[in-house]
């Protein structure tokens, strides 16, 4: 492989990993603050629900009879941030999620510490 070609392959490679961390974005944040309900199917309700804005801010809500409320820290302080890194891996409040299935309306992460499952599914 020559340098010429290395540089053509480099070049497509990052085009295709940007597109696909916008397109990431746009799904997430639909470019304005979005909520994105935590739904228990075992329960079959709704536990929470959280907020991502474009900028990389990130609020968890609590979600008691239809009702959110913006949880606030205690003894322990949250970067109330998320990040998309790589094409698989949504870092939420400093802890990596595996990204499983993601479409425009469904989100299912895996907590890469305890193996548990997390289904968000988009607020319209």
């Amino acid at each position: 492989m020559t340098i010429r070609q290395f540089v053509i392959c480099a070049f497509i490679l990052s085009s295709i990993s940007c597109n696909q961390h916008d397109q990431f974005v746009k799904k997430l944040t639909n470019y304005k603050s979005q909520f994105w309900d935590v739904y228990d199917p075992k329960a079959g309700y709704v536990t929470g629900s959280y907020s991502f804005d474009n900028e990389g801010k990130c609020f968890y809500y609590t979600n008691k009879n239809g009702e959110r409320s913006k949880i606030y820290d205690g003894d322990v302080v949250y970067p109330h941030t998320w990040t998309h890194k790589g094409d698989s891996i949504l870092n939420i409040n400093h802890f990596d999620r595996k990204v499983l299935h993601f479409t425009d309306d469904s989100l299912i992460i895996l907590d890469t510490k305890t193996n548990d499952t997390t289904q968000l599914v988009k607020v319209r």
